[in-house]
């Protein structure tokens, strides 16, 4: 078994105190340095994505997670 790790993303509400339910990016790594590079550059584009005003009203932010999953070599 050799492992990898999936990117998930969620789009957080600070003022709200929530997050929604993750969405998995379709990305996977070998490792967890690889996932988590990729997850900040990420974040960053999608804030600057969405409208300054929304991300200032709602005080969104965005998390991510590197979840590892163990593949069968074949």
């Amino acid at each position: 078994m050799i492992s990898k790790y999936l990117l998930i993303i969620y789009l957080c509400s600070i003022s709200a105190q929530q997050c929604d339910s993750g969405m998995v990016t379709g990305y996977s790594f070998p490792d967890h340095y690889d996932c988590a590079v990729k997850g900040y550059e990420f974040a960053q584009e999608a804030i600057q994505k969405m409208e300054r005003e929304l991300v200032n009203k709602d005080r969104l932010a965005v998390k991510f997670e590197c979840k590892e999953v163990k593949v069968s070599k074949t």
